[in-house]
């Protein structure tokens, strides 16, 4: 589609580059939540402490992210995972999820966005359908009417693993727009991620030109250490091109859920923790799975205290 510029009219221009750019990358900026990302080049999220996790040794609540601006003073939204508690506790970081994204700018919090995550077994790019993949959806449309449901004409964007490669030692996601068009590759550390030490993880467009990032902060006090090994509430900070698309800012939103879910959604209690993954074809296997510092289960104790007395001698056993 062509369009007439009027050269004495520069805000006309600038209505019309957005309109370009806007039908180039096929997602339009006017629906809800775009729009709070359009003059934006930085966010912080941050993830809210569960203390009922740490309390119990099973439970696994839903997981809640506050998005400030890059300085972390201007509150722009909230996210709130909405998934079933079989699947939090049975499926563990490999379940599917359904996280709403509220507008928390106005007088009210209003659901303007979701994303969505089927069911992988492992999460391991080599096996066909167990690949991650993350779709943006738009729950609130141009008009400002509420949607009911999901499909493929409310998708705006998606962030998935590359299938069978799965960037092989490298965290690899691509980024796609709403017709499955590849617009940024995101890349994380070699091989293996640290949950204490921070990760960064770069975001390239196709050209190989950095257009953004993410990075997973890392403890800058003992107390930090501390919650850093015993919970799962971690905080990232984002950076990327102002000129970016928001639907591509909003599908690196999306790549931060998958990034977390990946690498630093284990299951923690107070005498656990997970020092750092390897990431291997989609797959983030655990070098050190469990670090008990102080106690374990009754029966792990008995268990050891029998193999540290040694079998019973054979009177004992006929007895």
């Amino acid at each position: 589609m062509a369009y007439k510029v009027d050269s004495d009219a520069p805000l006309g221009v600038e209505v019309v580059r957005m309109k370009m750019a806007a039908e180039e990358s096929g997602t339009p900026l006017n629906y809800a939540g775009l729009n709070l990302l359009k003059d934006l080049d930085g966010l912080f999220i941050r993830q809210e402490w569960e203390i009922l996790e740490q309390l119990t040794t099973w439970y696994e609540q839903s997981n809640e992210y506050t998005i400030f601006d890059k300085d972390g003073k201007v509150q722009l939204f909230r996210m709130k995972e909405k998934t079933m508690c079989c699947y939090r506790l049975c499926c563990g970081e490999n379940r599917p999820f359904r996280v709403k994204v509220y507008d928390q700018t106005g007088k009210k919090d209003k659901a303007a966005l979701v994303f969505k995550r089927k069911f992988r077994f492992c999460g391991l790019a080599l096996i066909p359908f167990c690949n991650h993949r993350v779709d943006v959806h738009y729950l609130v449309d141009q008009d400002n009417n509420q949607i009911g449901h999901e499909s493929s004409r409310t998708l705006i964007s998606r962030v998935e693993v590359p299938f069978c490669h799965g960037g092989c030692c490298w965290p690899t996601w691509r980024i796609k727009d709403r017709q499955g068009q590849t617009k940024a590759n995101l890349y994380g550390p070699f091989c293996m991620v640290c949950d204490c030490c921070g990760a960064n993880f770069h975001l390239y467009d196709n050209e190989g030109r950095r257009t953004g990032g993410v990075r997973k902060l890392a403890p800058d006090s003992l107390k930090g250490v501390a919650m850093e090994l015993v919970t799962e509430a971690d905080n990232f900070k984002l950076d990327f091109d102002k000129e970016l698309h928001p639907a591509i800012k909003m599908a690196l939103i999306a790549a931060v859920l998958q990034i977390d879910f990946t690498f630093f959604e284990d299951h923690r209690t107070i005498c656990e923790g997970r020092l750092c993954d390897c990431w291997w074809c989609g797959y983030a296997c655990p070098c050190v799975p469990k670090c008990c510092c102080c106690c374990c289960s009754d029966k792990d104790k008995k268990k050891n205290s029998k193999e540290r007395k040694g079998a019973p001698e054979a009177e004992e056993m006929i007895r």
